[in-house]
């Protein structure tokens, strides 16, 4: 089992009735982002730059990982949390 989570920003209402956000991933500073997790984490965070790192990382290591927006982009199933969603 895997636990995504990531940053976002609020584009939206999903819903009439404004109970729904629509929310989408929100790029980060990775140098920013490494160290506010160190200041509130003793835990490491992986940094992924290549396929092979992600394909490892969400099938083997798990755990907090910054991943380069371009493999966000092509692979198909985080691709999914750079479109508007509801949450």
């Amino acid at each position: 089992m895997h636990f995504l989570n990531h940053h976002t920003r609020w584009i939206g209402w999903h819903d009439e009735s404004n109970q729904v956000e629509l929310r989408v991933a929100t790029p980060v500073d990775p140098l920013q982002q490494i160290e506010i997790f160190r200041e509130i984490s003793d835990k490491q965070i992986y940094v992924i730059n290549k396929d092979e790192d992600f394909f490892l990382w969400f099938h083997a290591w798990g755990g907090d990982a910054l991943i380069r927006e371009e493999l966000m982009e092509k692979n198909e199933f985080l691709s999914s949390w750079l479109k508007p969603y509801p949450r």
